[in-house]
């Protein structure tokens, strides 16, 4: 995925520095959706970020959903169809090196994979 969205190697590098910036902000608040995505753009599967029922402890619940793969759902749904407002929220923590036409381009290969 990263080829299709990043030019040079320096944008891809920039791309993760503004990640390990916002994971080292204390205030920025993460949500599944931010690291499905940042998997996404990495070519990792994403579904590895969400724990299995197997995995899932039964005394905690997470807050998206009573086990992994409902928070799995949740966010491809979020990161794949999104809105105007959820879109700027999921960008957020890139600081600018992810916008909204890469959001675009990203969801074009996620149909064609799809398909």
């Amino acid at each position: 995925m990263k080829s299709t969205i990043f030019e040079t190697k320096d944008q891809y590098i920039a791309f993760l520095n503004a990640w390990k910036e916002s994971c080292k902000d204390k205030s920025f608040h993460f949500s599944a959706e931010h690291f499905a995505l940042y998997a996404i753009i990495r070519g990792k599967d994403p579904k590895k970020c969400f724990a299995s029922p197997e995995q899932q402890s039964k005394k905690k619940m997470t807050c998206q959903g009573r086990n992994g793969y409902e928070a799995y759902n949740r966010s491809m749904n979020l990161i794949y169809k999104g809105g105007a407002y959820s879109d700027a929220r999921l960008l957020s923590p890139f600081q600018g090196t992810l916008t909204a036409l890469d959001l675009i381009k990203i969801r074009e290969e996620g149909k064609k994979e799809a398909a």
